[in-house]
């Protein structure tokens, strides 16, 4: 991830999270870990939100996941917060 950070084209789609944890699900903390990890290398402006679903319902139900995420990322500023889990996946996708 490092080598690939510094290329403007490159984005991080941020799910999965709790795909190949084994027992209980990764706490918001754990998830937090990589979560933050990714948006201090590539930024808000290229690190977007994906719930991974309906084949993340094995670990988490969907309110769950998403509680999970906005937990792991809550010390961001606002405007991080919403490019997350929302801009940077719109602008990604052209919607």
């Amino acid at each position: 991830m490092l080598a690939l950070a510094p290329l403007q084209n490159v984005f991080v789609k941020c799910s999965g999270a709790n795909m190949f944890s084994r027992g209980a699900a990764r706490t918001p903390q754990q998830v937090g870990r990589q979560y933050n990890t990714l948006l201090n290398l590539f930024g808000a402006e290229r690190c977007f939100f994906g719930g991974n679903f309906p084949v993340g319902k094995i670990k988490l139900g969907y309110g769950a996941l998403i509680a999970t995420g906005k937990a792991a990322v809550a010390h961001r500023r606002p405007a991080e917060q919403r490019a997350f889990f929302h801009d940077t996946a719109a602008r990604f996708y052209c919607l």
